[in-house]
């Protein structure tokens, strides 16, 4: 009786390990709650961090999940990444009620002392701050617009 008490306990505490690794794999897996930000403050520190960094992933984290934007993120990269900024300051453009903001940074090029500018365009989504890159899936209604199938008269 006592071994398949310990079978039955052995069990268990496999059962109740696998449960909660696979909770932990997925807490941290990127999901939609990770994508973005809270605030447009912090979206645009993500993107500079990223910026500077040269670090693609860390960008497109900052892009809606339903958003492809590998292109605009790579070219953003090749025009200003691995820059190191100073003196920036950040202003806001908001006239759309948080749906779309336009983020003006200027600071100047700790290397050469260049002044540069940059336009960080984004948008709210369910409370969260994504940058507004790359081009989204057409829904259906857009693909029925733009459907090849249109013949002029």
């Amino acid at each position: 009786m006592s071994r398949r008490r310990s079978r039955k306990a052995g069990v268990k505490s496999w059962l109740v390990a696998a449960v909660l690794a696979l909770a932990l794999v997925a807490g941290c897996a990127p999901g939609a709650e990770t994508r973005g930000s809270e605030s447009k403050e912090a979206l645009v520190d993500a993107y500079l961090t990223a910026l500077q960094a040269g670090d693609s992933n860390a960008m497109l984290a900052l892009v809606s999940p339903r958003v492809e934007a590998r292109v605009e993120v790579a070219d953003a990269i090749r025009k200003n990444g691995s820059r190191q900024l100073r003196d920036v300051t950040v202003s806001y453009l908001d006239e759309f009620g948080g749906v779309y903001i336009v983020a003006t940074v200027n600071g100047t090029n700790a290397g050469d002392g260049s002044k540069l500018q940059l336009t960080i365009p984004m948008g709210r989504d369910n409370g969260r701050y994504y940058l507004a890159l790359g081009q989204a899936p057409p829904t259906e209604n857009e693909a029925d617009i733009v459907s090849p199938s249109a013949t002029a008269p």
